[in-house]
């Protein structure tokens, strides 16, 4: 996964041209772009804000959100992290709403995060705050401070663009 924040069009459609994206481009056996606007974002990720001060209107009642989540988790908590993933994975892979997520880790191995796509903000707002093994893992995380450095950030989706598995994401 490749994620790019910018001020304009203008600065998007250099980022496009870009040698980086050519390269990832070039080692992609496709492409998904989603282009997305801040909706909310608590926390950082390596000492940055990337998507910036977000809006404090309440988010959209309708239409596609993404949620980004991404920390570096403390040595010490390593293998306590890692047995805490299966409860949230599943708990995620049965979420109502959910229409597609990966994870996004980071070299070296402490850096982990996640991409998900939802059918709306109500639907992310219930597996967060109301599924058991996410609710859980949340209090764990302030519990044993797993994390060093943590962001959490909401999207609302403006444009989806490529393929997964050779086909269109399906956002109905």
């Amino acid at each position: 996964a490749l994620l790019t924040c910018w001020d304009s069009a203008h600065a998007a459609a250099t980022i496009e041209r870009s040698r980086v994206v050519r390269r990832w481009d070039a080692a992609a056996s496709e492409r998904l772009r989603i282009t997305m606007k801040p909706l909310s974002s608590i926390g950082s990720w390596s000492n940055r804000q990337p998507f910036g001060p977000t809006p404090s209107t309440p988010p959209p009642t309708e239409g596609l959100v993404a949620a980004i989540t991404r920390a570096r988790i403390r040595p010490g908590q390593l293998r306590a992290f890692w047995r805490s993933v299966p409860d949230v994975a599943s708990a995620l892979s049965q979420a109502d709403g959910l229409l597609w997520s990966m994870g996004i880790g980071e070299a070296p191995i402490g850096l982990q995060g996640t991409f998900s796509l939802w059918r709306d903000a109500a639907a992310i707002r219930r597996f967060a705050y109301e599924s058991d093994g996410h609710r859980q893992a949340i209090t764990r995380t302030r519990e044993t401070q797993w994390f060093a450095e943590e962001l959490f950030a909401r999207l609302t989706v403006l444009d989806i663009e490529g393929t997964i598995d050779g086909a269109p994401l399906q956002v109905t």
